[in-house]
């Protein structure tokens, strides 16, 4: 399984630094003449890998939802940031990722998201 306890620590904190950035951004008068870009080089699939809760949300059924905000990956934390990006660009080596990662793109039909499959060492340059 990926991840752990440091796991969803970096990425509340991803989170809470892409909303800052962002409002901060958008609320300074002179960055109106830049775009912004998020670029996640080793982007996965937007959702980290967890075991099926079913049995536990018929116990207690806020499980569901507790559980759906600890799987956000990087990618579905970005491209959910309240003001968004200009372009997104998740590149990812695994071609099955890149599937995952465009479907979860087809959430976001508004937003300028380009999923590029392929080394990020490479693609980068």
């Amino acid at each position: 399984m990926f991840g752990g306890a440091w796991t969803q620590k970096k990425l509340g904190v991803l989170s809470k630094y892409l909303q800052a950035y962002r409002k901060i951004f958008s609320s300074n008068p002179k960055a109106k003449f830049f775009r912004t870009s998020y670029v996640d080089a080793f982007a996965g699939t937007g959702e980290m890998p967890r075991p099926d809760l079913a049995i536990l949300a018929l116990i207690v059924p806020d499980a569901a939802e507790g559980e759906e905000e600890f799987r956000k990956g990087s990618a579905r934390r970005a491209l959910e940031v309240e003001l968004p990006f200009d372009h997104y660009v998740f590149i990812e080596k695994d071609a099955r990722k890149c599937q995952e990662l465009e479907a979860l793109k087809a959430e976001f039909p508004t937003l300028d998201v380009k999923v590029i499959n392929g080394d990020a060492n490479e693609e980068l340059n």
